[in-house]
Formats: C-alpha cells, sequence, structure tokens
C-alpha cells in the first residue's frame, strides 16, 4: 500500500494526494516560466513556475494532476523532473531550456532567479546525456 501525504493546495482549501517519498526529496524541478496556460491553470502555474523543487511546487498550489500532465501529456513539458526524463523527449526539454533562457534574458528580477540558473544548468546537464 503506496503511503500519500496530503498537501492543501494553497488558496483553496483543497487537498491533493502525492505519493509521500515525492514530498519528502528536494527533487529538483524546472517549470517551464514561459506560461501560456488559461485560466486556473494559468493562475496555479503563476504561484509555482518559480518553485525549484517538487515540495516547494506543491507548496506554493501545484496539485498531482498539473504534475502529471505538465511533465508527460504536453507536447512541450511545462515541468522538468530530474528522475524522468525520457530520451525520446530530449528536444521537447531542450525547447523548454531555450524558452527559459530568454525568459532570464529578457526578465533579470524574479523570484529564485539564480537557482533556477543553477537547475538548468543540471537539467541541461542530465538532457545531454540522453
Amino acid at each position: 500500500m503506496n503511503k500519500t501525504s496530503k498537501v492543501e493546495e494553497k488558496g483553496k482549501g483543497k487537498l491533493f494526494k502525492f505519493h509521500s517519498l515525492i514530498l519528502r526529496k528536494e527533487e529538483k524541478v524546472l517549470h517551464l516560466l514561459v506560461n501560456s496556460k488559461k485560466g486556473k491553470s494559468f493562475e496555479r502555474m503563476e504561484n509555482f513556475k518559480f518553485s525549484t523543487t517538487i515540495l516547494e511546487s506543491v507548496n506554493n498550489g501545484m496539485n498531482s494532476e498539473d504534475f502529471k500532465y505538465n511533465t508527460s501529456i504536453l507536447k512541450i513539458p511545462y515541468t522538468l523532473n530530474s528522475k524522468e526524463l525520457k530520451k525520446e523527449r530530449k528536444v521537447d526539454y531542450l525547447k523548454v531550456i531555450s524558452l527559459n533562457e530568454e525568459f532570464i534574458k529578457d526578465n533579470k528580477s524574479f523570484p529564485n532567479r539564480e537557482e533556477i540558473i543553477s537547475n538548468m544548468k543540471f537539467f541541461k546537464e542530465e538532457i545531454n546525456k540522453l
């Protein structure tokens, strides 16, 4: 039986379940900084797109459906997870890196800027190993 942790979605009062191992790790993530989502998804993404770990993302409003959709369903992933990089998606991951590099060049001040730049370097190295 899998243990799950309940995390309250920021500002919503709803509980979403994540596997407890995901929440315990300070596992690196890289979100697409250019948010083209619409409606409530846009609002949630704005709250967590500058997060640098899964736990921080969840604490900033990302729910389990966001995580699943952003990492595996979208053509260009909105979230890169260091434990789930797939060779067949290498071009898509590099597109995220490229879009984020443009965002960083155009925006000199935003939350977690240095940590995000560090995560981008990490992910670029990991992606190039695929």
